[in-house]
C-alpha cells in the first residue's frame, strides 16, 4: 500500500507558510492527517494558531497500486436503482463518475470518506476545487458515521472542463434526509465525520467531476 505524501513537515515549510499556523492534512484517500506546528509544554504540545487546514495532495503512485482507499461509493443500487459510479485517483486527483439512470425510480449516484480527526473551532469555511461537466453536484457533511443517515447539503454548479474554486459557509448547508429537508441543529465545522458529493439532478446520462482540494479555513483570510 502506497504512502501519502505530505507537502512538507513543521521544520521544513515554505517561506510564505506563517510559523504560527497549523498544517492539516487531508488525505483523499479517506483519513486526515493533522502535523501541528506546535511548542512544548509539560502537558504535552501546544498548537499555536490553528487558523488554517491546508489538505495535502493525493499520491500519484495510487492509480498504479490500484489503491483508491477509503471512499465508499453509494449509488441508488441500494433501493433498487440501476445507477453506477466510480471513484478513480491518479496524478494528485480525484475522478468520480459514471452513468446517473432514473430506471427503477432511481437517479443518485454518490461517494463518501469519513474524517478522523477533529476539525478546529476557527474553522467557519470549507473550499474546494473541482472540474467537472457543466451538472449540478451537491457536496455532503455528515456528523455521524453512519451510512444511512440526514446529511448537511449545498449544490454547486460546475463549468464544463475548468477547474472552479467553490466556498462553503455553515451557514449555507441544509439538513437533508432522502431528498427532503428536516429540523437538525444547526451546523457546526467541529462535528464533521464525513464528506462527499452526490449526483441527483434528474439528468439521465454519463458524468464526470474532478476533485483535488477540500480545504477547510477562516474566512478572515488576513489573520
Amino acid at each position: 500500500m502506497s504512502q501519502v505524501k505530505l507537502r512538507n513537515h513543521c521544520n521544513g515549510l515554505p517561506n510564505w507558510w506563517p510559523e504560527n499556523k497549523t498544517l492539516f492534512s487531508m488525505m483523499l484517500m479517506g483519513s486526515i492527517t493533522l502535523v501541528n506546528c506546535a511548542i512544548a509544554d509539560e502537558g504535552g504540545l501546544m498548537v499555536s494558531n490553528p487558523k488554517k487546514a491546508y489538505l495535502a495532495v493525493l499520491n500519484e503512485q495510487q492509480a498504479d497500486d490500484g489503491f483508491q482507499g477509503n471512499w465508499t461509493v453509494i449509488n441508488d443500487t441500494v433501493m433498487g436503482g440501476v445507477s453506477n459510479s466510480q471513484i478513480e485517483i491518479a496524478a494528485g486527483i480525484a475522478k468520480f463518475s459514471g452513468y446517473l439512470s432514473l430506471e427503477q425510480n432511481g437517479g443518485f449516484s454518490s461517494i463518501r470518506t469519513p474524517i478522523n480527526q477533529t476539525m478546529s473551532n476557527e474553522f467557519n469555511l470549507i473550499r474546494i476545487k473541482v472540474n467537472g461537466d457543466g451538472r449540478v453536484y451537491q457536496f455532503r457533511l455528515r456528523t455521524d458515521d453512519d451510512w444511512d443517515s440526514f446529511s448537511y447539503t449545498k449544490s454547486f454548479k460546475t463549468e464544463k472542463g475548468k477547474w472552479i474554486s467553490v466556498e462553503f459557509n455553515a451557514e449555507d448547508f441544509m439538513p437533508v434526509y432522502r431528498g427532503r429537508v428536516i429540523d437538525a441543529p444547526k451546523l457546526s465545522y467541529t462535528n464533521i465525520k464525513q464528506v462527499g458529493f452526490l449526483l441527483a439532478d434528474k439528468q439521465p446520462g454519463e458524468f464526470e467531476l474532478s476533485f483535488k482540494d477540500i480545504e477547510f479555513t477562516h474566512s478572515n483570510k488576513d489573520e
